[in-house]
This record gives structure tokens, C-alpha cells and sequence, in this order.
């Protein structure tokens, strides 16, 4: 739905640049709760931490109803425009609507959407297991060990801005920057590995950079991608379905992570997240070529 709203209202350039902003709500409502969730558990209980959550949500919920903007039916146009131009644009996004998903689950989509769950089980698998192998590996307090996850949004944040400042005035294609920053999560899973249990400061700084890489790899194909299919009225759909694939990925490895370290230890693990990041920068890799063809020829929208 935010998708849908920001393409809807905004132009192409500033849908890039408010898009990067949105994605910082998201690592600061996680600073914001790797800060509170301890104190709350030493206040309170741990019980006290869902209701807190609780909390929040109601707020947002009083918020979004009152501020947030609506969309027209076919999700092109806006209530300022005049009565004509708004009835050509619904009428086109009806037709575009109708056939939008025919032809859409193409080898370049499918392997776009199969990168994605790679940055999926990489970002979420990573994050959740953090304060776990920090606990683990130096042997750290539960309170310290959450703590230390605060570090993680705040090189999402950094991640964000690094990758939309490249889209915007370098290199252009999303595939492009997803490769890159997919690339920068493999050096630093490598990094990881060949330095296994050198310094907690350390090791937290690599698996923070490291999911610092998939949230900019994930604003790239979740974010920047459903915009290409705009001309076809479906933005919200492509969306929606491109987006469920870093859940795919998340539910496989945040399970995953616990079964290969309980069985394998730490640093096989550390070498599967390696594995993982070499080939979503593979797939971006094959990917650019296509999609350059497809969709920046003039052609594709």
C-alpha cells in the first residue's frame, strides 16, 4: 500500500528520495525497540514488551487514519485532478489492471523475486540470530547481547541512504545496485568467516554491515522495481508479491539458523550466509543485462 500511495502522488524522482526516507521508519522503530525491550524486561517482564508494541500500534492506527492520504479506485490519479483526466487515467489503469499480471512471471521476474528470498533469509536471519551468536561466542549477558543489535538499523539507515544516493545519480539500474551491495554482504560473510571470534566489536560490525547490504538490496528489488510496471496499473500487486518473497526467505532461515548452528556450529553458518550472498550477487549479476534490455530501452514500461 505505501508503494501504491507514494506512486500515485509523487513524481519518479521524489518517489526514489521519500521511498529511502520510509525505509528509515522501519530501522528506527528497531532502535527504538532493542532500546526499550530491555528496560522494559528489567522494569517490567518480558510480557511487558508485547504490550508496549501494542501500545504503538494503536497510535499509529489513530495516526494513519487521520493523516493518510486516499487513492482513487484504479490508483493513477489523485482528487485534484479534472473530472476528464481523471476518467482517461482510471480507464487506462482498468485496462492495464485487467492484463497487468499476464506475461509477468517471466525467467528475469522469477529470478528477481529468487534474489529476493536470498536478501530475505540473509537480512532477517542474520538480525534475529545476532544477539545469539554475540551471547554465544563471548560468552555476553542477554541484556548486553540485545543491546549490541542497535548497531544493525543504524547501518540499515546508512545502507539506504549509500545505495538510493548510487540509483539516483550513478548507476541507474536497480539490478546494478542490488549486485553491489549483495557483493558488499558476500565480503563482509567473508570477512566474518575468516575472522571467527577475533572481537565482539568486530563481529558485530560485519554481521551489522552485512544486513546493512540486504536492507539496501531489498529497497532496490522491493522498492524500486514495481515502479517499472506502473504503465500497467498494477504497482501495489507487483509489489505486494515481490515484497512476500523476503518473508519466504525470512521464515526458511530464521529457523534455518538455529537447526545449522545447533548442528553445525557457528562458523558453518557464518560460511552458508557467505554461500548465500555470492549467489543473490550472482543472480543480480545475470539479471542486469535483461532487465537494461526490457525495461530501460524505452520499451519496457
Amino acid at each position: 500500500p505505501l508503494v501504491r500511495l507514494m506512486t500515485t502522488f509523487l513524481s519518479d524522482e521524489d518517489y526514489k528520495v521519500v521511498s529511502n526516507r520510509t525505509s528509515w521508519g522501519s530501522s528506527f522503530g528497531t532502535i527504538a525497540i532493542y532500546l526499550a525491550g530491555p528496560l522494559i524486561i528489567t522494569l517490567a517482564s518480558w510480557k511487558g514488551v508485547f504490550l508496549f508494541s501494542a501500545f504503538c500500534g494503536a497510535v499509529m492506527l489513530l495516526v494513519w487514519n487521520r493523516f493518510a492520504p486516499e487513492t482513487e479506485a484504479g490508483g493513477m490519479g489523485t482528487r485534484s485532478e479534472g473530472a476528464g483526466g481523471m476518467l482517461a487515467k482510471k480507464e487506462g489503469a482498468g485496462r492495464g489492471a485487467a492484463g497487468g499480471m499476464k506475461g509477468f512471471f517471466t525467467p528475469l521476474v522469477v529470478s528477481i523475486m529468487l534474489a529476493v528470498v536470498l536478501q530475505g533469509m540473509l537480512r532477517d536471519g542474520v538480525s534475529t540470530w545476532m544477539p545469539t551468536y554475540i551471547s554465544e561466542t563471548y560468552h555476553y549477558s542477554n541484556v548486553v547481547s540485545i543491546l549490541s543489535g542497535v548497531v544493525l538499523p543504524l547501518f540499515s539507515v546508512l545502507c539506504f541512504q549509500a545505495v538510493t544516493t548510487l540509483y539516483r545519480k550513478k548507476l541507474k539500474n536497480p539490478l546494478v545496485c542490488a549486485a553491489l551491495f549483495f557483493g558488499g554482504g558476500a565480503a563482509s560473510a567473508a570477512a566474518l568467516y575468516l575472522l571467527p571470534g577475533a572481537a565482539a566489536g568486530l563481529s558485530v560490525f560485519l554481521m551489522a554491515l552485512l544486513t546493512g547490504c540486504m536492507h539496501g538490496v531489498n529497497l532496490m528489488l522491493v522498492t524500486m522495481i514495481p515502479p517499472y510496471f506502473k504503465s500497467r496499473g498494477n504497482v501495489a500487486t507487483v509489489s505486494g508479491i515481490i515484497n512476500s518473497c523476503t518473508y519466504i526467505g525470512s521464515a526458511i532461515f530464521t529457523y534455518g539458523v538455529a537447526v545449522i548452528s545447533a548442528r553445525l556450529g557457528w562458523q558453518s553458518t557464518i560460511f552458508i550466509w557467505l554461500l548465500i550472498a555470492s549467489c543473490g550477487t550472482a543472480l543480480c549479476l545475470l539479471c542486469i543485462g535483461p532487465w537494461k534490455r526490457r525495461f530501460m530501452s524505452g520499451n519496457g514500461r
